[in-house]
């Protein structure tokens, strides 16, 4: 085999070696499994796709694990990932928080058959879009800058928050209100 200049290829440059993440030994490239372990090799890396699924440890309440993905390794440290799921675990708890006022907003709306949402924002309302705008800041200040982009749980059903490569050139990723006009919060 030869390169486009002539030279003649050894066979260690026309096939290049990619280690086993599982015991770190040298395969070619070409290899599916570790001559080792008999692991499959890993492909090259796709795009990130990290999904960070909903904790029910403590029942049925939306909030979501705080473990630390480990595909952030190089992108985040794990204090601010958890100071970031925290506040979001926290908004959360607050929207669902019952009170004498969600008791009221509840009895109002069923009494005016809804109607009454027209004239006010209920409360679990309020709190989504204070998330979406703290997703949005978050994204900006940290998440951005590292090349990823959080997404807002309001994308998947409340089920999973997922994170994903952020372009900075491509823009249409959404900002604070991400996922919010699929979701009938009533008006501000």
């Amino acid at each position: 085999m030869s390169d486009l200049d002539g030279s003649v290829l050894t066979g260690s440059e026309a096939e290049p070696e990619r280690k086993c993440v599982n015991c770190g030994t040298p395969n070619a490239a070409s290899h599916k499994f570790c001559n080792e372990c008999g692991q499959e090799i890993c492909r090259k890396p796709g795009p990130l796709h990290i999904f960070v699924e909903r904790d029910f440890a403590e029942g049925t309440l939306c909030r979501f694990d705080e473990a630390f993905p480990t595909e952030l390794v190089d992108r985040l440290e794990p204090a601010e990932w958890s100071a970031v799921i925290s506040e979001i675990n926290k908004i959360f708890a607050d929207a669902e928080q019952l009170s004498c006022n969600t008791y009221f907003e509840s009895a109002l709306a069923i009494l005016t058959a809804h109607l009454s949402l027209l004239f006010y924002q209920p409360h679990y309302s309020k709190c989504m879009h204070k998330l979406a705008a703290y997703i949005g800041e978050e994204n900006e200040t940290l998440f951005h800058p590292n090349g990823i982009h959080l997404h807002g749980p309001f994308e998947h059903g409340l089920r999973v928050l997922e994170i994903s490569d952020f372009d900075g050139a491509a823009g249409g990723e959404g900002g604070d209100a991400e996922g919010l006009g699929a979701l009938d919060l009533g008006s501000a």
